[in-house]
């Protein structure tokens, strides 16, 4: 990609950001609207914000394990790509610190995964490993499958899940998810959670959810990551919301929640957002 055209891709790329953001802001209720005692339950165990220091410690130490391997790898583009950058060689320690997960949504993650009991996770787009270790550290009773496109990569996080003694709890599976989601399927009886965060585009990200919902039971919980990353993505999210087969939902500005209880039948999509970020929705002015 020239550079006329990568810069060119990136202003419409953060334009667009902008104008998402804004959107999201607007619709986004607080705690204070909720009235659902399944959806404040929700919100006080996975939503709310809570300091975990021996989850983070670990993390911090999965972290820096990465930080010290200055290898480059391979980066074929599988999936979107990225609307910014353009290189098929990175070093492994940039990669990881620019693309997994960040404290707050792993954090959210292991939340989810203690609150949904999950016995079987499946992960979808597994990076270097991150959100991978956040669930299965927190559920320690969970086996978490995870699907990872650049083998390269792969290699590399199964060294470090082997070095954090995770590797009896995680299966890391290499191809595309086209590839690997219908034999994986076939091993599963239920999913308790699932996890998307790869192949950010309209039809694929509609493609896997469908594959997966046969294996969705009253208290599965999908979560579909970076939802308004693009049009495409938004527009994935908007039709997610209205599938007859989801009880109800629930978005942040980066996680979209699919729920299949039918306690939850009837209740409407909410946006959620930081009582701090709308704090005129606390009452305080009648």
């Amino acid at each position: 990609m020239s550079g006329n055209r990568k810069f060119r891709s990136a202003i419409s790329y953060w334009v667009y950001r902008l104008g998402s953001a804004w959107r999201y802001y607007r619709s986004a209720k607080t705690r204070y609207d909720l009235h659902s005692p399944a959806l404040v339950s929700f919100q006080q165990s996975v939503l709310k914000d809570m300091a975990d220091p021996v989850l983070e410690a670990f993390i911090l130490d999965f972290r820096r394990w990465y930080a010290k391997r200055n290898e480059w790898i391979d980066t074929p583009t599988l999936g979107a790509g990225s609307h910014v950058k353009d290189r098929s060689k990175r070093r492994l320690s940039e990669l990881v610190a620019n693309s997994s997960i960040a404290p707050g949504e792993g954090r959210l993650l292991a939340r989810l995964a203690r609150y949904t009991e999950a016995k079987t996770i499946v992960e979808l787009g597994t990076n270097g490993g991150v959100s991978t270790a956040y669930m299965a550290y927190a559920q320690s009773k969970a086996r978490v499958i995870t699907v990872e496109g650049n083998a390269h990569l792969a290699q590399s996080t199964r060294e470090s899940l082997k070095h954090h003694q995770l590797l009896d709890r995680v299966s890391l599976r290499v191809g595309t998810f086209r590839e690997l989601l219908p034999d994986l399927l076939g091993e599963l009886d239920q999913i308790d959670l699932l996890f998307i965060d790869g192949d950010h585009r309209y039809g694929p990200t509609l493609e896997y959810v469908r594959m997966c919902l046969p294996k969705a039971r009253r208290n599965t919980v999908f979560v579909i990551a970076d939802i308004r990353w693009s049009a495409g993505m938004e527009r994935a999210w908007k039709e997610l919301t209205s599938w007859p087969e989801v009880s109800t939902t629930v978005a942040t500005y980066h996680f979209g929640f699919l729920f299949f209880n039918e306690d939850m039948r009837g209740l409407e999509p909410i946006n959620m957002i930081r009582a701090r970020w709308k704090p005129w929705r606390m009452g305080f002015w009648g």
